[in-house]
């Protein structure tokens, strides 16, 4: 298994807890839905890596790059938490899908 399948099923599970944890503490039905969909659409594309690997990193890439910004936006404007681990953990995995993309090519 390589690193960006790895790297799918681990942030898409990153993800969903994430939103799990966030309706239970702040009972948000926004952290839920967007972290529920993005967990599945990420497994979805982990299993997609069957049997189009490039295409499915880069539907990881673009999920980690899109909550990278989203999340980078809000701790420009003061937020810290959680929005600063969740953009960290989305740039982290951004690279991953880099180096991922960079190795298939």
């Amino acid at each position: 298994m390589g690193i960006g399948r790895v790297t799918l099923i681990l942030y898409g599970l990153l993800m969903g807890l994430g939103g799990i944890m966030g309706y239970a503490a702040k009972k948000s039905i926004y952290s839920l839905i967007s972290g529920l969909v993005t967990c599945a659409a990420l497994i979805g594309a982990f299993y997609w890596a069957k049997t189009q690997p490039k295409n499915a990193v880069i539907v990881g890439l673009a999920f980690a790059v899109g909550w990278a910004l989203f999340f980078l936006k809000a701790v420009l404007g003061g937020k810290r938490m959680p929005e600063m681990g969740i953009s960290a953990v989305s740039a982290l995995a951004a690279i991953f899908f880099l180096i991922a993309l960079y190795k298939s090519s």
